[in-house]
């Protein structure tokens, strides 16, 4: 080729380049407008963070949990559509799912989110009834679509009454879209979440964990004084602790710790100088081995302050401190007083009595069953006197009023049975509940044989928790002679002993217990709604019992083997459902059976379930019982909440492989069908099934397609249309991505054939004709 030839060619080369450069930025701009419709653009809102959680109020949860949200962008945006979830997947909140939400962030400015039907000044922007748990959880941002903004995880050693905010726990303060943006309340200069942003406000209230809502000085020295570890109800377990400071003062950031790593955070309140105060197991949830155990004191910093070693433990007696560095057993527990160290008895107490009731004498009060007699303590002979036995052995706790329809203060009561056949005097005997709260009764307190007594709470002092507690009986010599423990007791009922042992009924005060008359194999028996007598423990106490304890629970089949897991079926009653392990199922086991089920509890996967050794620990009672669905709003949906049979209502607002998504408007649900069906998108959809626990969070999954009250069910040749369907912007990236590859190569071979047919055709070069043999292989694209 020569020189002229050479010159035109690459003239024209140039020029054909540029061409293409023209072709390809076309080409990107198509393919860009797709990806841009295709992405439904989400709000540019990476500044915004979770800037303050509230999951562990002082007192009682309800009504003051709350997560704040922060701006640190300079615009305002729209959070509509926005959610907040537990990293398990439950659903705290989608903002503007209700009319009443507001929904705008402004700039610089913070958002309120309040949980667990928050009350609380500043008024929440979104209110939702969800709730926190106190273990270690972490929360999830997620903006309109479902991309994650920013996470923050909490856990507990965050004390109670303090926030979690992103610098240091601190005390609580809420800030919601109507504060001025000038407040820079409690954001901070550094992050520990997903976003990191120096420009942070700076954090005016945080501080050092031992900031406490009394303001009082944090104690630098707590001992322990007293531990039950072997009452005949291990519920009335407790530790009693002092003060040994030297000065009155809070034990924030103090928490004790057992030889299993159980950890219990000792709450924020004032305690005197040199006080004691006692700590029940309902309280601590630190449970102390009868057969040795170890407490440990960590004090703020972490250290180690103080240990005590307990060995094993003798029946109804505590392990009591009796000098600067020792500690003796001792049957006279004195939980909240000054330790007292009284020998075993090993029989009732004597007293000489006359038969002389007009004595003038010094007396103390014995009874027998014709009235109260004087019991003379002179010593002097007398051949008419006989022995009296003050024995508290026959007198017995015999029906509790912890939630009276009403007034509480006016309507709580404890009463006892003389089952003997003599009078008896109560003084100097005692009533006590969890906490430690002790009524002693005085003298003349007299209880006639065969009849009740009942001790009002405005006598006694002693207040009946209505979710849970226990009441101890004790002799004047501290012995304790009878106890019990109730939880979930129904308002306007009693909790009375009966042939059946003790059961919640209509309330007999000072009369015989209605439950005496009734007939009934098991002393653990009461009756559901289903009109079933149930047998031992509720499953919602199952649920919150230790892994490894044994229980029997009954209750009635919601789903057979293999319709929710393999080797396992669902049982539920009034108060919670749950997963029932057996490893043969050659049991036959149906929907409505009745059963009866002792094993062992175990957590699997971050659920409770009930593991049972073999078949002889299940039988089926009755078969044929209707077990209905819990209907539930998605955003009340917790960890308590698995294995229960539920049924939800709301819009199918996205389709995954397996299922699709279904919102309420309090919250989203992953729904998991059985084999190849689903919904159609949009559609209202009423469903009902199990709750379980997946790697992907909690999901419903439904029994068999009649678990579809009602909506469209698509079937298999519509479900293998879904094979790229749902699954978020995963997909979406995937098809923007083939969308540029495909656009490419359409612009790619246009722009060959356009420079095959015209790079060469000018007056001053050859014509476009030209046989591509001759033409220079350099020249154009070269596609």
């Amino acid at each position: 080729m020569g020189e002229e030839e050479v010159e035109i060619s690459m003239k024209y080369k140039v020029f054909s380049i540029k061409e293409s450069f023209v072709f390809l930025f076309f080409c990107l701009a198509v393919s860009g407008i797709f990806s841009f419709e295709m992405a439904n653009e989400s709000l540019a809102a990476g500044g915004i963070l979770i800037n303050e959680i509230f999951f562990n109020p002082s007192g009682s949860d309800p009504g003051k949990e709350f997560v704040e949200l922060y701006n640190q962008d300079s615009n305002s945006y729209d959070l509509k559509n926005w959610s907040l979830k537990l990293s398990d997947g439950t659903s705290l909140a989608k903002i503007g799912s209700i009319a009443s939400d507001q929904t705008t962030i402004p700039a610089n400015g913070y958002f309120l989110v309040g949980l667990n039907n928050y009350d609380q000044t500043p008024t929440a922007d979104v209110k939702r009834s969800a709730s926190l748990p106190n273990s270690a959880k972490t929360v999830q941002l997620f903006d309109n679509l479902n991309g994650a903004i920013d996470s923050a995880s909490y856990d507990a050693s965050v004390s109670e009454g303090q926030s979690w905010t992103r610098t240091s726990p601190q005390l609580p303060t809420p800030q919601n879209s109507g504060l001025p943006v000038s407040v820079s309340a409690n954001a901070n200069s550094s992050t520990t979440g997903a976003n990191s942003n120096s420009d942070a406000p700076t954090n005016t209230n945080s501080g050092n964990i031992n900031t406490n809502a009394s303001s009082s000085l944090v104690l630098s020295s707590i001992i322990f004084n007293e531990v039950y570890p072997n009452p005949p109800d291990e519920s009335t377990e407790f530790i009693e602790l002092k003060n040994a400071s030297g000065f009155a003062g809070s034990p924030l950031g103090w928490k004790i710790k057992d030889a299993s790593g159980d950890e219990y955070n000792l709450p924020d309140k004032e305690i005197a100088n040199g006080a004691l105060w006692v700590i029940p197991k309902l309280e601590s949830g630190i449970s102390l081995n009868n057969d040795g155990e170890t407490l440990s004191l960590i004090n703020p910093a972490g250290a180690i302050a103080a240990t005590l070693s307990i060995p094993a433990a003798p029946e109804s007696q505590s392990y009591a401190r009796s000098g600067a560095e020792s500690f003796e057993w001792t049957i006279a527990l004195t939980a909240g007083v000054e330790n007292v160290f009284t020998q075993a008895i090993s029989a009732p107490v004597e007293i000489a009595a006359p038969a002389n009731t007009n004595s003038s004498a010094s007396n103390i009060n014995a009874s027998n069953s014709n009235g109260s007699v004087n019991a003379n303590t002179s010593t002097s002979a007398n051949t008419n006197s006989s022995k009296i036995t003050i024995d508290f052995s026959v007198i017995k706790l015999s029906e509790l009023m912890p939630n009276p329809a009403g007034d509480d203060a006016d309507g709580e009561w404890i009463e006892l049975y003389n089952g003997g056949d003599k009078d008896i005097d109560l003084a100097g005997g005692s009533l006590s509940d969890a906490s430690g709260k002790a009524y002693t009764i005085p003298k003349n307190t007299n209880i006639a044989a065969k009849s009740h007594k009942v001790f009002y709470r405005k006598l006694t002092g002693i207040v009946l928790n209505n979710d849970q507690d226990a009441i101890d009986l004790k002799d004047s010599s501290g012995k304790k002679i009878d106890s019990v423990s109730y939880a979930d007791g129904a308002e306007g009922k009693s909790y009375a002993l009966g042939k059946n042992g003790w059961l919640w009924s209509d309330p007999t005060p000072d009369k015989t217990n209605v439950q005496a008359a009734d007939t009934g194999a098991n002393a653990n028996e009461n009756t559901n709604s289903n009109g079933i007598k149930r047998v031992g423990a509720t499953i919602n106490e199952a649920k919150n019992a230790k892994s490894g304890a044994i229980i029997t629970v009954s209750g009635i089949v919601t789903a057979a083997f293999g319709e929710i897991a393999k080797n396992t079926f669902y049982i539920q009653d009034d108060t919670g459902g749950m997963a029932v392990v057996l490893e043969s199922t050659a049991l036959e086991i149906s929907r409505g059976d009745f059963v009866v089920v002792k094993g062992k509890m175990k957590t699997s996967g971050g659920e409770k379930i009930l593991s049972a050794d073999d078949e002889k620990q299940i039988t089926v009672q009755s078969s044929g019982n209707n077990a209905a669905a819990w209907q539930m709003n998605i955003a009340d949906i917790d960890s308590q909440s698995l294995g229960l049979f539920i049924g939800v209502n709301g819009k199918a607002v996205e389709l995954i492989p397996k299922g699709f998504i279904i919102d309420d408007g309090s919250g989203s649900l992953a729904i998991l069908p059985p084999g190849e069906t689903s919904a159609e998108k949009g559609q209202i959809a009423s469903v009902q099934g199990i709750l379980k626990k997946t790697k992907d969070g909690i999901v419903l999954i439904l029994r068999d397609k009649n678990d579809f009250i009602s909506g469209n069910v698509l079937g298999e040749s519509d479900q293998k249309n879904l094979s790229i369907a749902g699954d978020g912007k995963k997909y979406d990236i995937i098809i923007q991505l083939l969308i540029i590859i495909v656009t490419l190569l359409v612009g790619g071979y246009a722009a060959r054939k356009y420079l095959q047919k015209y790079s060469y055709a000018t007056s001053d070069t050859k014509p476009a004709e030209e046989s591509k043999k001759d033409r220079d292989s350099d020249s154009g694209f070269g596609l």
